[in-house]
């Protein structure tokens, strides 16, 4: 934009514009106004079935608008679904799920109750005529089957989008995007200057901008396009033009060339049901609409034609409602595969619920904060049913027991056990007595009823798990000692010394736990028993213990209560996995949901943006990071590395901002550490993680000290720089869009060892409780839970020196290998899906909601998002590329059908040129194709529109093999009928013959004699064999 403003005139001295610094002040900017909307109607005739009714259910509902405001709805759906799209005839004379009703036999039900519409249906004669509107997204796929999936128009059965919003009719090649504060206005391009200037006009007056301020805007009919990377011109403007119409239509779901955009607010539910899965069911991806469903059927689809692995990887920011998606993916999996019964949604269900009471807590961008990192995997046998699930989660902050930050709550499942406890309970665990800081009351009447709902959702769900009552009394015990522990508190002496202040909540803690009060104090503050057993040799003098930096008493308590917690946040999920059947292993596919805490990218957009972040923000946002990188990968660094190989010219370029360089300003190792050069080596460059592990070994390190090293070997990066107070900055999260203020505050001291990690387990194996010894005893596991615990241990174990202490392999280690270990499980996946939440509005403080403004969707806030993962890129990428790839051989196999077969010597052995000579016998433009060294590169529309070709070329096929089935079947069904016709004539015949003679004296003679001769028979041989004898 120009840095001056002027006013010229021009040649006939009656046209001024303007060159604006920023575009904030420019008078009447505002919004394009979005389309009206209103989904086309049907009306339906229904008649009376066999069975006496209409073949449909009426159901009224309280359903949320894009606003979160409830409105009465009612819906007719139908009792049975056949699977897949739906059929023509489906869409006019009957009803799909989801469908709104709207009148039944001509009177409006927008005022009616049930039993009125009970009635209505009661009282009509054989039909009942229905006036319907499908719901959004049903709507496209009602929409797909009748234009069919190579039209790029708009995807509503609606009227052509208005273009009232524009001021006057501006051709398109005029047509321009101008980019301003609070997001986009239509302009008119008037000419292009030399000096990267464009003369525009927009609101009635011309001004000079830069050319980075306007965009390309595409023709009105993609308004509401379901792939971002269909669009004419694909920029950032244009796909957020596009994310506000179809978030204003209902439509929250978006499609970005492979991923997967979901537009959703914390308030909005979206309509699932059984039903609409089958409408899902077998499809292809052209053949749906943008769905979590269709996601989740991808991953299926390719799962069970490459007979590999998939994973699925839900990304956004924290309260962007990834959580949610995950249980969307698990229920539809388990809908379509779970036909064996083997594993139900309702066990899935209440294992998730289970795991984030553990693992979820409230913030102040999220109610449902995800806390730790899970791989949930639904393993499938040779015939792709669905067998079992298993859960390998990461708790990355258990910190988090003792120390919240402001304005954040504790684990749910704290809360669901002090306010939901029956008072037996209550006086056993001595819950009563569990007081401040530790028990926050819960002052609004909403968070004690949820609390209430929680604990008896959590108690169904252990019994629907299978977890025995003993075990279950364990876990509560275990929480409520947890309570007690923090409540008893600890002085400010050294570890060594220190005992503890409330010596009954103590005593209490040591009861729950079944072991002795001097034992718990041994293992808490010595880090050893008090029986002579040691968790270690804590007792040799090191270099910690000489200085300064010792942990006192309460640092000692509250590291060992957030050990505790950690180990029993992993016998929780390994007691989940055991009821969700993880001890079955003869399966051979699997497709993984990753979720993973979000990062507070989010947090400078709203009200309170002035809220530093801490070390556990850091771990966050550095693993939103990585799955950023690998996202990069898998969208440009691979695709470019294959074409290469396949020595295939592409017009495709890697984006000039990687997020390569942020992960390694955070995680970047020491390659020097053998090097003999003391001042090399000291002078390498090493990751910020790398730098905190080292102060937290050094003696006499501080936070002080630790922020000055960031900024010795750190302080070149334009990522990095100091905030405005002490001991904080500023690190350029997602591309440099994001910047997060951290406060290194406390840092040193959380990242050094503590003595009484390992205490923790050797004071549970000697409890006196069965069911506590027997829930953390590593013997008796299964080979799933052993190879669980394996991965556990070898992702957060530490390294030990001399002094059984932890080495620089300490809290860097435990985070960098537990980041690797999902990383590296994504990319040895057969196949990588990335599905991306996002919020249309900031999260307000006070709940974490959006923040209610009339906007549907903020503009600045939906860009940042975007450019955070580099979508808009990807969809270009997506768009000039050939996502779509099959060996020569895999496509020649496949596609041969719609070609006739050719007997020369060069198709028979060469499967490059039979490819070759079907693409362009098929008539596929040569643009749209490329034939490489080993594979066939497509664009997605040209593979589905070969599939759609060999589907109609083998449905003749298809057609004729079934003709000759039930030909078949039928000469066998007549065969049968007819020796069964015999042997009734036969019967009828005998029948008739004994009625005639029934009634003849010599019959009745003869039946009564003839059982009086074999008694006679008998008596002779009898009487011969006595005179024989």
């Amino acid at each position: 934009m120009s840095s001056h403003n002027k006013e010229t005139n021009s040649q006939n001295g009656s046209v001024t514009f303007q060159s604006f610094p920023v575009l904030k002040d420019l008078p009447k900017l505002s919004l394009p106004a979005l389309a009206p909307v209103q989904v086309n109607q049907r009306t339906l005739t229904l008649h009376r079935n066999v069975a006496g009714d209409f073949g449909f259910n009426v159901r009224r509902t309280q359903f949320p608008d894009f606003r979160g405001r409830l409105r009465a709805v009612v819906f007719a759906e139908p009792t049975e679904v056949r699977c897949g799209p739906p059929r023509p005839s489906d869409i006019r004379a009957g009803l799909l799920p989801g469908d709104q009703l709207v009148k039944m036999n001509g009177r409006s039900v927008e005022s009616l109750g049930r039993e009125e519409l009970l009635a209505i249906i009661q009282n009509s004669g054989d039909q009942v005529e229905l006036t319907v509107r499908a719901m959004p997204e049903l709507a496209e796929l009602c929409d797909r089957t009748q234009r069919g999936v190579r039209d790029t128009g708009d995807s509503l059965m609606l009227p052509p989008v208005s273009n009232t919003y524009l001021d006057e009719n501006i051709t398109e090649d005029e047509r321009y995007w101008l980019m301003h504060k609070n997001g986009y206005t239509m302009a008119r391009m008037i000419e292009t200057q030399s000096d990267g200037k464009v003369h525009v006009m927009v609101a009635g007056a011309e001004m000079v901008v830069d050319v980075t301020d306007v965009d390309k805007a595409n023709p009105s009919n993609m308004d509401r396009v379901e792939d971002l990377a269909r669009l004419r011109y694909i920029n950032e403007t244009s796909a957020v033009h596009v994310l506000r119409h179809r978030y204003g239509s209902g439509l929250l779901y978006t499609n970005a060339g492979a991923l997967s955009i979901i537009c959703m607010a914390n308030e909005q539910e979206p309509l699932l049901c059984n039903k609409l899965v089958a409408l899902f069911k077998g499809c292809r991806r052209q053949q749906m609409p943008p769905h979590i469903y269709a996601s989740a059927q991808q991953a299926y689809r390719k799962m069970q034609m490459s007979g590999r692995s998939q994973c699925l990887i839900l990304t956004g920011v924290t309260g962007s409602g990834k959580s949610t998606q995950l249980r969307n993916v698990c229920h539809y999996l388990c809908e379509i595969a779970g036909w064996t019964k083997s594993l139900s949604y309702g066990k899935i269900s209440a294992a998730l619920g289970v795991v984030e009471a553990f693992g979820n807590c409230a913030t102040r961008l999220s109610k449902n904060a995800t806390r730790f990192a899970q791989m949930f995997s639904l393993s499938f046998d040779a015939a792709a049913s669905l067998r079992f699930a298993s859960i390998r989660t990461f708790l990355l902050d258990s910190s988090h027991v003792v120390k919240q930050a402001n304005g954040e709550a504790n684990f749910h499942v704290f809360y669901y056990l002090l306010e939901g406890a029956e008072p037996e309970l209550v006086q056993s665990l001595r819950l009563d007595s569990i007081t401040k800081p530790f028990r926050s009351p819960l002052i609004r009447e909403e968070d004690k009823n949820a609390a209430l709902l929680g604990w008896s959702r959590l108690k169904e769900a252990l019994s629907t798990l299978g977890i025995s009552a003993a075990h279950a009394r364990a876990i509560f015990s275990l929480l409520a000692a947890i309570g007690h522990l923090c409540c008893a508190g600890a002085t400010q002496s050294p570890a060594q010394k220190a005992q503890f202040v409330r010596a009954s909540s103590a005593q209490h803690a040591a009861a729950l736990l079944s072991v002795g009060t001097d034992q718990l104090a041994s293992a808490v503050f010595r880090g050893k028993m008090s029986s002579g057993g040691q968790s270690g040799p804590g007792n040799v003098m090191n270099r910690f213990s000489l200085s300064n930096r010792g942990q006192n008493g309460q640092e000692a308590l509250e590291a060992f209560v957030a050990h505790l917690y950690n180990e029993l946040f992993y016998a929780v999920v390994a007691l989940l996995n055991r009821g969700l059947g993880a001890t079955n292993l003869a399966t051979t596919t699997s497709i993984t949901i990753i979720d993973f805490p979000g990062g507070n990218f989010n947090a400078a957009w709203s009200e309170e943006s002035q809220r530093t972040s801490g070390l556990a923000d850091l771990t966050y946002n550095y693993l939103n990071e990585r799955i950023a990188e690998l996202f990069y990968d898998t969208s440009f660094t691979e695709p470019i590395e294959l074409y290469d190989r396949e020595q295939v010219e592409v017009d495709i370029e890697k984006p000039t901002l990687c997020p390569h360089q942020i992960t390694r300003l955070i995680d970047q190792k020491q390659q020097l550490l053998n090097c003999v050069d003391i001042d090399l080596r000291s002078e390498e460059r090493r990751g910020l993680l790398h730098i905190l592990d080292e102060e937290a070994l050094f003696p006499g390190a501080t936070d002080d000290s630790f922020f000055e090293r960031i900024f010795v070997h750190l302080g070149e990066s334009r990522l990095i720089r100091r905030g405005c107070r002490p001991r904080e900055f500023v690190l350029g999260h997602c591309l440099g869009g994001s910047p997060t203020v951290y406060s290194v505050n406390g840092w040193v001291k959380a990242a050094q060892p503590n003595v009484s990690e390992g205490s923790v387990l050797t004071l549970l194996h000697s409890s006196r409780d069965a069911a506590i010894n027997e829930l953390f005893s590593p013997f008796g596991m299964t080979r799933s839970e052993s190879a669980t615990l394996n991965i556990r241990r070898a992702t957060q174990a530490a390294k030990l020196d001399a002094t059984g202490l932890p080495t620089a392999c300490g809290f860097f280690s435990n985070i960098s290998m537990q980041t690797e270990c999902i990383i590296s499980f994504a990319r040895h996946a057969g196949g990588v899906q990335f599905v991306h939440c996002m919020q249309p509005q900031p999260p307000s403080e006070d709940d974490g909601r959006s923040t209610g403004s009339e906007m549907l969707l903020d503009v600045p806030f939906v860009r940042s998002q975007l450019r955070s993962l580099l979508i808009i890129d990807a969809a270009r990428a997506s768009s000039r590329g050939y996502p779509e790839r099959l060996s020569f051989k895999d496509f020649r196999r496949r596609f041969q059908c719609l070609v006739k077969s050719s007997s020369s010597l060069d198709d028979v052995l060469d499967d490059r040129a039979a490819a070759g000579r079907i693409l362009e016998d098929t008539g596929v433009f040569p643009h749209t194709y490329r034939l490489g060294l080993s594979q066939v590169l497509l664009r997605s529309d040209v593979l589905a529109d070969l599939e759609n070709r060999r589907e109609l070329c083998l449905s003749g096929l298809i057609v004729s093999f079934q003709r000759a089935c039930r030909k078949h079947l039928s000469a066998k069904w007549l065969a049968r009928r007819r020796t069964l016709d015999s042997a009734i004539r036969c019967i009828q015949r005998s029948g008739k013959c004994y009625i005639k003679v029934r009634e003849w004296s010599w019959w009745r003679l003869y039946t009564k004699v003839t059982p009086l001769l074999a008694a006679a028979r008998c008596f002779r041989f009898s009487c011969l064999r006595f005179s024989t004898s």
